[in-house]
């Protein structure tokens, strides 16, 4: 083939320290999110999985590209081709020979091949570049899926933390509700000053509205 074969570039890339390669096997594995034993999280990534939009078309990307890297590994192949032709004639009564029939049947059959030499590398570098599309591909198809399936991850586990912290919050209010309770019959026997009451019922007030917030919250989740 003519000219220098493909060589990577070397990218300057700034000096850091960088952990053991089996720190992230788990979650370069092909269904990663396994670790976390939760069947509620692994129905979602492939419900995720199997109706994202990005991803079917990223899958359909790598389809094309596997056939044209196919075409292109074509090309350096001998082209084989076989053909059949048959031909009936009829003589007229002049033409016809005593004895014969006026009916000629005639069969043919063909066949062909040819080869281009490549003796420039065009075919290869074509094939080669095919490949490397191919590759390329595959890796944004991967890269697709899985920030797909951690975009996924990363919400379903904000929608735990959020509706932990609504269970937090009811139980704070109901906890102020009591204390509540407490301080009114205090100060309706001269136990206590209104303005501790005043306050414990702010305090309320104040749990009360982070209850909405979470449930909010979690209601977006």
């Amino acid at each position: 083939a003519m000219g220098p074969d493909y060589v990577r570039p070397e990218l300057e890339l700034p000096a850091a320290e960088v952990a053991p390669a089996e720190h992230f096997v788990p979650f370069t594995a092909l269904d990663w999110w396994k670790l976390f034993n939760d069947p509620t999280l692994d129905r979602i990534e492939r419900e995720a999985l199997a109706c994202n939009r990005d991803l079917t078309i990223a899958i359909a990307r790598v389809d094309e590209a596997r056939a044209l890297a196919r075409i292109a590994f074509a090309d350096r192949l001998p082209a084989v081709g076989l053909g059949a032709d048959a031909i009936r004639g009829r003589t007229t009564r002049e033409e016809q020979i005593p004895g014969e029939s006026r009916t000629d049947d005639s069969f043919d059959l063909l066949g062909m091949a040819s080869f281009e030499l490549d003796l420039w590398g065009k075919y290869q570098r074509l094939d080669e570049a095919a490949r490397a599309e191919l590759l390329a591909t595959e890796a944004a198809r991967d890269a697709v899926r899985l920030a797909l399936t951690a975009d996924v991850a990363a919400l379903y586990f904000r929608l735990r933390t959020l509706q932990a912290q609504t269970r937090i919050a009811y139980d704070q209010l109901a906890t102020y509700d009591t204390s509540c309770e407490m301080y009114r019959k205090r100060y309706q026997y001269g136990y206590t000053q209104e303005l501790d009451l005043r306050r414990i019922e702010a305090d309320r007030l104040a749990t009360e509205a982070l209850v909405y917030q979470r449930e909010n919250a979690v209601s977006q989740a």
